[in-house]
């Protein structure tokens, strides 16, 4: 059961339905996709979106727009440096606090 209140169970993407779905910590999310260090992931070839519950609420919402994202980069092929993740990590950052800020 996800921890994230209202989290929907699906969302689509270019026309692909992703299941969302929740682990209990985030080194079961590191195991389940083999990627040391990340909090959540989503997979293009198998269609889910999967984030730690042992992360608070805000950031796990950060998590599921960043793997969203990547998502829409990948169906649409949306050329990305690492330098546009940044870009991506620090929105997610910016809208973090500003929603703290408005809270």
């Amino acid at each position: 059961m996800p921890k994230l209140k209202n989290c929907p169970k699906k969302i689509r993407i270019a026309g692909y339905d992703y299941d969302i779905y929740s682990l209990k910590t985030k080194q079961d999310v590191e195991h389940k996709v083999c990627i040391p260090g990340c909090i959540g992931a989503i997979n293009t070839q198998e269609h889910y979106i999967v984030y730690p519950e042992d992360i608070n609420d805000q950031q796990n919402i950060n998590t599921l727009l960043h793997e969203v994202i990547h998502g829409v980069i990948f169906h649409y092929t949306v050329p990305i440096s690492e330098e546009d993740n940044e870009i991506i990590t620090q929105l997610l950052l910016l809208r973090q606090i500003v929603h703290a800020l408005l809270s």
